[in-house]
């Protein structure tokens, strides 16, 4: 009997990286993507995620912000945050939300070993 492959849902607002995250992890995760907050929270309403991995500057919503959204409805879901732009995040305060930061662009050895952990049940 095969097990189902995780479900990732990925959420940036640059079409580039939404492609580049998709093609790099498909033969490996089941990834849906979304193009900003709003659209990740119909996903997560309507679909079971193992892992949210998300931007953090984003139009409209920053991930922090749809982080807190998203854990109303899926309290328990492992969330990566990626972004370019580290000097406007409080690292410490994703830290204590038991979010993983990454900086982007990041590579895939960083990326794939951060959601190997997630996935495995491990805290940040």
């Amino acid at each position: 009997m095969s097990q189902a492959r995780p479900h990732i849902l990925y959420v940036d607002d640059e079409p580039h990286n939404l492609m580049m995250f998709k093609i790099m992890f498909r033969r490996v995760y089941d990834v849906t993507t979304a193009t900003g907050g709003q659209e990740a929270l119909n996903e997560i309403k309507g679909t079971e995620f193992d892992l949210m991995v998300t931007d953090f500057k984003m139009p409209g919503m920053n991930g922090l912000e749809l982080t807190h959204l998203v854990r109303e409805i899926r309290p328990s879901i492992p969330v990566i945050m990626v972004t370019g732009f580290m000097g406007m995040v409080d690292e410490e305060d994703i830290k204590s939300q038991d979010i993983e930061l990454i900086s982007k662009p990041f590579d895939e050895q960083t990326i794939s070993g951060a959601i190997k952990e997630a996935l495995s049940g491990n805290s940040f």
